[in-house]
């Protein structure tokens, strides 16, 4: 249920987070969450910086765009349909 409301969660209202905070695991029911996969965005960003750095001129070098892996953890917060992979609520 979510709150006093009378929606159940996930066949009423599927929620879902972002972070994959450790809360998550624990709520009732567990939450579905988006893992950024921190530190490889930390290893990528600090190689960036790093590169930029090591320029002559960084100001003249121009800028980009990077996209980073992320992870669905599906958990009970979520009704997933059978060809969905589900990770274990731990």
């Amino acid at each position: 249920m979510v709150g006093d409301s009378d929606v159940a969660v996930p066949h009423g209202v599927a929620l879902a987070g972002f972070d994959d905070i450790e809360a998550a695991r624990f709520a009732s029911p567990p939450l579905t969450t988006v893992d950024p996969q921190r530190e490889s965005i930390a290893r990528r960003a600090v190689s960036l910086l790093r590169s930029r750095m090591d320029a002559e001129d960084f100001r003249k070098l121009p800028g980009r765009c990077e996209s980073a892996d992320v992870v669905l953890r599906v958990r009970r917060s979520f009704s997933a349909t059978s060809d969905t992979p589900v990770d274990s609520p731990t």
